[in-house]
This record gives C-alpha cells, sequence and structure tokens, in this order.
C-alpha cells in the first residue's frame, strides 16, 4: 500500500538496549497511522480547543516506558518529523567485554563493535593492558577512567551531541577532501606519505564516531543511508591511501582525484543530483587505465558514482 500524505510525521522510542527500534511512523492526512514494531494501527486525530488535535499513543509503548497520566514527554521538531522521547536524554548503557585471551584483531572488533553501538561506558576485562590500552584511542569522545593489568572502564564525556547529523556527515566529508588534497601534495613534493596516512586515521575515527552518533542518537527511517555513505567513504579513503604508494610524482592524475572528491563534497550537500552525476563522469572518464595506480583511480571513482541517486534522494 502506498500513502502519499499532505504532511507526515514520525514517532520514535528511544533506542532500546539491544538497539532494536520500536519505531512509530505517523502519517496525516484524515487519519494518523502509526506502525509500532511493524504492527500498523490507526489513530483518529481529535480536535481539542480551537486549533489543536491530539493523538493517543500505543499502550504497550506507555507501558514499557513506564508512562502515566500527567507525565511529560519531549518532542523534537526536525524537517518534516516530529520525534517523540520519553526521555529528553538518551539512556545511559553499561556494560562488560570479556577480551581475555582474545586475538588482537578481535579485541578490536569487540570493543569498537560495543562503542559504535553507543555504550556509555564500557568494561573491558583483559589480561593485554599495553594492547588494550590503545583501543580507546580510535573512541572519539571517550576517555579512560580506569586501567589496571586486568581491567579497563572506557566512559563517554559527552553529555550534551551535536543536535544535527549533517554536522557530523559534514565534518566526515570534510576530511576525506583533506586526504585527497594531501595526495596531490604527495605528488608535488609537499607532503608524505604518513601524512596521508594520518589523515586517513583521524578520518576512520570519525567515520566510527559518526556511526555511533547514528546508533545513539539519530536513529530514523533513512539512517541506512548515513550508513551506506559512511562506508563508501571509509571505502574511498583506503583506496586513496593505497594510490598515495604508488602515485609517485604524477600530479596531474593526483589531481584529477583531488578534484573528482572536492566535487563529491560540494554536490552532496545539495539536491542538485544532475550536478554530481556531471561531474562524477568527467571524473570517471578523465581517468585513463592503463597503469595499476589509474586502475585504482578509476575504482575510487566507481566508489563515489554509485549509489548517487540513492544517497541523494532524501529529505530536506
Amino acid at each position: 500500500m502506498v500513502l502519499i500524505p499532505l504532511r507526515s510525521y514520525r514517532l520514535f522510542n528511544d533506542v532500546l538496549p539491544s538497539l532494536v527500534l520500536s519505531n512509530v511512523i505517523l502519517i496525516v492526512r484524515w487519519a494518523m497511522v502509526l506502525i509500532v514494531g511493524g504492527i500498523i494501527l490507526e489513530r483518529k486525530l481529535v480536535k481539542q480547543g480551537r486549533d489543536a488535535l491530539t493523538v493517543t499513543l500505543p499502550s504497550k509503548w506507555l507501558k514499557d516506558k513506564g508512562l502515566k497520566a500527567g507525565q511529560s514527554v519531549y518532542i523534537d521538531i526536525e524537517k518534516n518529523n516530529l520525534i517523540v522521547k520519553s526521555s529528553s536524554t538518551s539512556q545511559f548503557r553499561e556494560i562488560t567485554v570479556d577480551l581475555r585471551d582474545e586475538e588482537r584483531g578481535m579485541i578490536w572488533h569487540k570493543s569498537m563493535g560495543k562503542y559504535v553501538d553507543g555504550y556509555d561506558k564500557i568494561v573491558l576485562l583483559h589480561n593485554n593492558p599495553e594492547l588494550v590500552q590503545m583501543v580507546p584511542k580510535m573512541m572519539l569522545g571517550m576517555i579512560i577512567e580506569e586501567h589496571t593489568q586486568s581491567r579497563t572502564v572506557v566512559k563517554s564525556l559527552i553529555s550534551t551531541p551535536e543536535n544535527n547529523i549533517d554536522i557530523v556527515i559534514r565534518r566526515v566529508v570534510h576530511m576525506f577532501e583533506q586526504q585527497a588534497i594531501l595526495l596531490e601534495e604527495l605528488a608535488k613534493g609537499k607532503a608524505t606519505l604518513n601524512d596521508v596516512k594520518d589523515q586517513e586515521t583521524l578520518l576512520d575515527t570519525n567515520i566510527y564516531y559518526c556511526l555511533r552518533y547514528i546508533n545513539k542518537y539519530h536513529m530514523q527511517m533513512d539512517s541506512y543511508k548515513h550508513f551506506l555513505l559512511c562506508a563508501i567513504v571509509e571505502s574511498a579513503a583506503d583506496l586513496v591511501t593505497q594510490i598515495s604508494k604508488y602515485i609517485g610524482k604524477d600530479v596531474k592524475l593526483a589531481k584529477t582525484i583531488r578534484e573528482g572528491v572536492q566535487s563529491y563534497n560540494k554536490y552532496f550537500f545539495t539536491t542538485d543530483l544532475k550536478a554530481m552525476y556531471t561531474a562524477l563522469r568527467s571524473f570517471r572518464n578523465n581517468v585513463k587505465t592503463k597503469t595499476f595506480t589509474e586502475g585504482l583511480a578509476f575504482e575510487l571513482a566507481e566508489i563515489l558514482y554509485n549509489n548517487i541517486g540513492y544517497l541523494m534522494d532524501r529529505e530536506k
């Protein structure tokens, strides 16, 4: 069934501990349709006073949140969306992770997985204090509260997060652009390979924070597009680092890459899909594929070119 409402609103729960969102979608036309955990309900808009309309909230949602008549809920107005929360702040979440006798890679994945999941306090049980101490360096907004030979506690410093996902996304894309600029500087002999790698590390840190932010503060119906963008930028940044190893003094190719990345940055936050399409087509067509480095550059152009129609088709 396709609904084409005059106006549409979305009502969300707080993120549950399992990160399964029981979201409620409100579509205003002549009545109100709510989708709660996949179950479609209908609510009539009830006139109250001269201009106000009211709607009842699902009893299960109210019970799960412990809400009763006379208590407050908190409403955020974001673009065309109305987000209703049971609390003005995100629920504090804590978890203990057993890392004892785990390999380096598993320690990384288990720890960062809980960070991205949105936990505010992560207790790491381990028998490798030197290695575990390195992990929180990639956890933007977290500090080591306690560190011993067998236990490390990492806690969030952020009490009030940025209130706009676009700010977080823009920072990620801007850092990607800076990496491309450094690639051109490297080809000109004005930067080093380590400069490019360091920029990628900084970018990766912010991508992890972006994923955490989406999970913790911005889980909405189009959040999968933000996840996809993070994946695209992370893959593209990896390629720029690979290209930097073989770019040599090929300033022309480095300039083409830098201009292509800047075009992606410039047009992504607009609704001008045609301009984005034209710029990235030009980027791809201007890259030859005669050498290994050019092949990597072409793959970079392809990664950025793919899914632009899907990513840019979003509410403003």
